[in-house]
């Protein structure tokens, strides 16, 4: 029993020491480096993965009534593939602003998953499910192509050869030209950028990102300026501790000296906002949630054994909460 009792502190300590060890120069710039290095050598199968993340996203706006073609997207936070840009292009989308705050993707490499992407499409792929990404969220009843929504006529449309060929060269310029349908923009948070999308934009997407945004409430401010009346975001979102805690949801039991030692000064890390402050700040933003998608794990972690700053901001329901895929709506009306 003591053995068990110990393995979580000496994780603790494990973790507060990397933390420590992070403030040492080029500690960190070599672990974010590793994880580019990881991601380019082509571990993450990227055409499938935007692919599939893509085509989830259409699915569940079909099921819920939400449009499923938007013409402006924009993907905060795309990593190390515009992917999922291009796939929303590919199926009909007219733009395509990709927001993040370190340059991690490339023209080069886009335009090899941009042909893979057509071949995926050209063949109307089924959607890659839980066999071949198990994390990824939403899950579906069905991977089956989604021909009710990319119909023939549509793709006939969207798949033309001067179409393509047009959204091809325009890779080249993504980062150059104001008026090219591919934007990449790093750093994003700029007034030009922000004021530029405002109330132009039809949807807003991430994958696993917005867990590591410090000013949650202004980001979704933001997202619901950028949105026409009608325009959606569409985001997955994990709540776990990523490794940073010995349970699954062990981050809500840090105080927030271990809190700060762990982070170090990492670029990056969690913001440790549970499932239901997410709902809220949404709602208080003026968004109406359209679905909030929950995924489960068991946990023996009860509210009193949180530290203080959580207990009263982590709900019963949050303590099992691992992971959501959220659509919500800026001025929406179900009976419309």
């Amino acid at each position: 029993m003591r053995v068990v009792r110990l393995i979580p502190i000496l994780f603790t300590l494990r973790k507060i020491l990397a933390g420590i060890f992070s403030y040492i120069p080029g500690v960190t710039s070599l672990a974010h480096r590793t994880i580019v290095k990881v991601e380019e050598v082509g571990i993450i199968p990227e055409a499938r993965y935007r692919y599939s993340t893509w085509l989830r996203y259409l699915v569940v706006a079909y099921q819920y009534g939400l449009p499923t073609q938007p013409e402006v997207v924009v993907e905060l936070g795309p990593g190390a593939s515009i992917g999922v840009g291009l796939a929303a292009l590919i199926s009909g989308s007219s733009e395509y602003f990709g927001l993040d705050v370190v340059k991690r993707c490339n023209p080069e490499k886009d335009t090899k998953i941009f042909d893979q992407l057509i071949e995926l499409f050209n063949k109307r792929e089924a959607i890659p499910g839980e066999s071949e990404f198990p994390v990824v969220l939403p899950r579906l009843k069905s991977y089956e192509f989604p021909g009710n929504i990319l119909t023939e006529e549509r793709l006939k449309a969207s798949l033309e050869s001067d179409r393509i060929a047009f959204i091809r060269n325009s890779l080249a310029k993504m980062e150059s030209v104001e008026s090219n349908p591919i934007q990449y923009v790093v750093p994003w948070q700029s007034s030009e950028i922000i004021n530029k999308l405002e109330s132009c934009v039809d949807m807003v997407c991430s994958q696993t990102v917005l867990e590591y945004v410090d000013n949650l409430e202004d980001v979704y401010k933001l997202q619901y300026l950028w949105l026409r009346p009608g325009g959606y975001v569409s985001h997955e979102i994990p709540f776990g501790s990523l490794g940073l805690a010995a349970e699954w949801n062990g981050h809500w039991r840090y105080s927030e000296l271990a809190w700060k030692l762990v982070h170090g000064n990492k670029p990056f890390f969690i913001n440790r906002q549970p499932h239901s402050a997410h709902l809220k700040l949404l709602r208080d933003c003026g968004f109406e949630v359209a679905c909030s998608l929950q995924y489960r794990k068991p946990t023996r972690i009860q509210k009193k054994h949180l530290a203080p700053r959580w207990r009263n901001v982590v709900s019963e329901d949050d303590l099992t909460c691992s992971a959501a895929f959220i659509q919500a709506v800026k001025n929406f009306k179900p009976d419309q």
